[in-house]
């Protein structure tokens, strides 16, 4: 980078300076770009209507900047696949490139890059959080190299990110075949043999309970209030749940073994076992199982993890708007109940099991912001000067 040319911006841009036909922004002829992506760098269109704000208009192949937020990225290239223009409001900008100074694509990268970013904070008068305007991105010098030079690097990150991209789907396929594998080894451990009764949940547990209705506090003045949204990825971080003020809480105090089944939102049908809480009650939006000597609790538990349980739950789901599963419909799941030595080893199989899963998923956790950070830090490489 240090023998690339130092260009002013003005010499490789020509502003679009056009405006668009009313008619035209009416009938929805020409788009008009609601936003551009901080990290896809793609622009995304909302419905065009007749507006009375200015205007300016835009072709294929042009890159767009986002005057409010181009240091965050919000820089895209009108696609040449299109073939009509699009518009914009006067808070974004739109160049053609000379190609005989650059690559537009070169750019594009270029200009989403740490680099341009530092110029940006140099140049503006009120640095970054200045509306970039074509007056001050023009007058802007950048080192280019030759447009060969140019081509050969933007092939160069096409190459990365083919790569790039092929990981991204190998983990997203991991995590897919992740899932089957789970479903398939529960389906499989769980189906009823022979010599296994099967039984509705009202058979195996008390009476379904719904939960304290409170208002939850961050003021000690009484127990734990356990809400669905204490409850994340299968775990409960006691120390940040609130408390509530139930002054006769016997009926709903959590023990041990109880089974907490969220009945309505986006869980709708998870499941929560007890294992170990400070003195809590539960929330008016879940429900309590209470399991009797049939069955033991992670058994029980186990085989709301499965299949066969999402089956019969997500039929005898209701509402449209916002699922909502109620005590009725969860008494009515029938279990397969093995021999309480079964159970025992089924349940010390799958924790086992499960142990292994969730090795392999938190690596895929701790190696995703690694994964993020790897495309912008290979393209700050390239354009950082010596």
């Amino acid at each position: 980078m240090a023998k690339w040319e130092e260009v002013r911006l003005d010499k490789v841009l020509m502003e679009r300076k056009e405006t668009p036909d009313p008619v035209a922004l009416g009938t929805g002829e020409i788009r008009i770009v609601s936003k551009i992506g901080f990290n896809t760098g793609e622009l995304e269109f909302r419905d065009s209507t007749l507006t009375k704000t200015k205007m300016i208009q835009f072709q294929p192949g042009d890159i767009v900047i986002s005057g409010i937020n181009a240091a965050k990225g919000a820089i895209a290239i009108y696609p040449n696949t299109e073939e009509k223009p699009a518009s914009a409001t006067m808070h974004y900008s739109a160049y053609f490139v000379n190609p005989e100074r650059a690559d537009t694509t070169f750019l594009w990268w270029l200009f989403r890059s740490k680099v341009f970013q530092h110029i940006l904070f140099q140049s503006l008068p009120g640095g970054i959080k200045t509306e970039l305007k074509s007056k001050h991105l023009l007058s802007i010098s950048v080192k280019l190299p030759p447009t060969s030079e140019q081509r050969r690097i933007v092939e160069k990150i096409d190459n990365f990110l083919t790569k790039f991209n092929e990981i991204r789907m190998l983990r997203e396929q991991l995590e897919t075949e992740l899932s089957v594998f789970v479903s398939s080894v529960y389906r499989d451990i769980l189906k009823p043999r022979k010599n296994w009764a099967v039984k509705n949940v009202s058979e195996l547990c008390d009476k379904p309970q719904y939960g304290y209705t409170a208002s939850a506090t961050a003021e000690q003045i009484g127990p734990h209030l356990l809400r669905i949204t204490d409850i994340q990825n299968g775990s409960v971080n006691w120390g940040t749940v609130p408390y509530c003020d139930c002054p006769v809480p016997q009926k709903f105090l959590l023990e041990r073994g109880d089974i907490l089944f969220a009945r309505t939102g986006a869980t709708t049908g998870k499941s929560f076992l007890i294992e170990e809480c400070p003195t809590a009650v539960f929330a008016s939006y879940l429900i309590r199982l209470r399991v009797n000597k049939l069955v033991t609790p992670r058994y029980l538990y186990a085989f709301f993890q499965s299949p066969s349980y999402w089956e019969q739950i997500s039929a005898n789901t209701v509402g449209s708007a916002q699922p909502n599963c109620n005590a009725t419909k969860l008494a009515s799941v029938k279990v397969p109940i093995p021999s309480l030595e079964e159970q025992h080893h089924i349940v010390n199989h799958l924790e086992n099991f499960e142990k292994k899963i969730k090795r392999v998923r938190v690596f895929q956790a701790q190696t995703t912001p690694e994964l993020d950070y790897f495309l912008p830090s290979f393209i700050d490489e390239i354009f950082r000067e010596p």
